[in-house]
């Protein structure tokens, strides 16, 4: 991978991060195209009687078949946002604290 996209998708997961700790998510989903889809996957926890199998990421992580704990697309996301920006979301009085870890980029 050149070095200059390395750079430049790194740069944007700070923006992303940096837009989100600065609360301006209306410039945050301008970052999604229309047709995203953000997405968390469910871990399955193994058992230590299964742990003598070979390990797949299949046996663990669910795949976009399967459940998340969360399945949004940009309209989703879209009327999340405006939610907050109410000022009845209820949930975020005082707004949640976020921690962002952006480690080992791989593009």
């Amino acid at each position: 991978v050149e070095v200059e996209l390395y750079l430049s998708v790194q740069q944007f997961l700070f923006l992303e991060a940096r837009l989100l700790d600065e609360r301006q998510f209306d410039d945050w989903l301008a970052l999604f195209s229309d047709d995203a889809l953000y997405w968390m996957p469910v871990r399955h926890n193994r058992l230590r009687e299964s742990m003598d199998e070979a390990w797949e990421p299949s046996k663990e992580i669910e795949d976009e078949s399967g459940l998340g704990y969360f399945e949004d697309n940009k309209n989703r996301l879209t009327r999340r946002v405006g939610r907050l920006k109410t000022g009845m979301a209820w949930a975020e009085d005082p707004p949640s604290r976020t921690r962002h870890l952006i480690s080992n980029v791989e593009v």
